[in-house]
C-alpha cells in the first residue's frame, strides 16, 4: 500500500489584527499638544487623574492617556468624532465612547466645583480679591460669554445659527481672580442675545433679591 504525503496549504489571505497608534503625551510635541488640547503638558497630565475611572472601561487596548487626548481634542476643535480619532489613534467608535464617559465624569465632578462661596466670610475673600487687584470695590465676579460651536441639529435648526451664521450654543460665564467658574448658563441657542440670557439667569435673580449680598459683576459691554 503506498504511502501518501498530505500536503500542508497555507492561507495567504489570512485577516491579522491591526492595532492604530495609540497617541500618548511623551510621543507628541508641546506644539502638538496645545493644537489639539488647548493647554499645556503639565495641565493635560494634572486632568489625566480625573478621568481614572476610565481605566478599565470600554477597550482595555486603548491606553487612559489616549482617551483624554481624545476627549480634550474634542472639546479644543468641536469637530467631527472621526478626525478626533484620526488624532489618538482610536476609531470613531470608541471616540464616541471616551466623549461620552468623559462628559459623564466631568459633569459629575463639577457639581461641586461650579457656584459661589456659601459664607460671607468667603464672599468678602472673593472681594477682596478684585479690590487688591484692580481697586474696584465689591466685585464678585467677571462675566462674559462664548459661542460653542456645535453640529447642526435636526430640531429648530435655525436657532441655533449665530450672526457669524455658525451652529452654536451661547454659554454666560462667571469666573473670580483664579478662573475658577462661578455661574454658568449653556443652555441657550446661537440666536439668543447675551442680555436675554442674563435677564433669564439665577444668577441675576440671586443679585436682585440680594441674596449674594452687594456686589457687581465686571463685563464687556457689547452692542444690540
Amino acid at each position: 500500500m503506498a504511502n501518501y504525503t498530505v500536503p500542508l496549504f497555507v492561507l495567504q489571505n489570512e485577516r491579522r489584527q491591526v492595532y492604530r497608534q495609540r497617541k500618548l503625551l511623551e510621543n507628541l510635541s508641546d506644539f502638538e499638544i496645545i493644537q489639539n488640547c488647548g493647554m499645556p503638558y503639565w495641565g493635560v497630565r494634572d486632568l489625566i487623574g480625573l478621568y481614572s475611572s476610565l481605566e478599565g472601561q470600554y477597550s482595555t487596548a486603548i491606553p487612559l492617556e489616549t482617551k483624554v487626548l481624545t476627549y480634550m481634542s474634542y472639546l479644543r476643535s468641536g469637530n467631527f468624532q472621526w478626525s478626533m480619532g484620526s488624532f489618538s489613534g482610536t476609531s470613531q467608535k470608541s471616540a464616541s465612547r471616551i466623549i461620552e464617559a468623559c462628559t459623564n465624569i466631568t459633569l459629575d465632578y463639577s457639581q461641586g466645583l461650579v457656584g459661589y462661596p456659601p459664607s460671607i466670610d468667603e464672599m468678602n475673600v472673593l472681594k477682596q480679591r478684585f479690590f487688591t487687584y484692580g481697586k474696584l470695590p465689591n466685585v464678585i465676579g467677571i462675566i462674559d460669554g462664548t459661542h460653542v460651536l456645535i453640529k447642526a441639529p435636526h430640531v429648530d435648526e435655525h436657532i441655533y445659527v449665530n450672526r457669524k451664521q455658525s451652529h452654536s450654543i451661547n454659554v454666560q460665564v462667571v469666573a473670580d481672580m483664579d478662573y475658577k467658574f462661578l455661574d454658568v448658563v449653556a443652555k441657550w441657542p446661537g440666536s439668543t442675545h447675551d442680555s436675554f440670557m442674563w435677564k433669564h439667569s439665577s444668577l441675576r435673580d440671586r443679585m436682585v433679591t440680594g441674596k449674594l449680598g452687594a456686589g457687581w459683576l465686571i463685563g464687556k459691554l457689547k452692542p444690540n
